[in-house]
């Protein structure tokens, strides 16, 4: 579970048991995360009710990781399809970051061990 998660809100008594969904939901995307990101990680959650004549349900969610900040923002009739909706954008954006970021930490731990070999001769 991510340890940092703030939930705040327009209106957010509207919509009971919101907050346990959320805890539950945003919370285990720490799975997706890499190692030495899962503790410094904070997630803030933003609920609030869109447009009054269409009644929308706006839940927006600021991850911050090291080296980087991630953004998802859905608006729908319900508050719980909001959640799932932005946890989905999460997901995809934390696979996108770990492979922007770590895609060549192979690489690097390659060239060290040579280096390493290549000096002790």
């Amino acid at each position: 579970m991510i340890e940092r998660l703030e939930i705040s809100g327009v209106n957010a008594e509207k919509w009971p048991n919101v907050e346990q969904y959320i805890e539950r939901k945003i919370g285990r995307l720490d799975r997706l995360l890499p190692r030495h990101a899962k503790k410094s990680v904070h997630a803030r959650v933003i609920l609030s009710e869109g447009n009054a004549k269409r009644k929308l349900a706006v839940c927006e969610v600021i991850m911050e990781l090291p080296h980087n900040t991630i953004l998802a923002k859905e608006a729908t009739a319900n508050m719980f399809s909001s959640v799932d909706s932005v946890e989905d954008k999460l997901a995809r954006q934390i696979r996108k970051y770990k492979t922007a970021h770590f895609q060549n930490s192979d690489r690097r731990l390659l060239r060290r061990m040579l280096g390493r070999v290549r000096r002790s001769k």
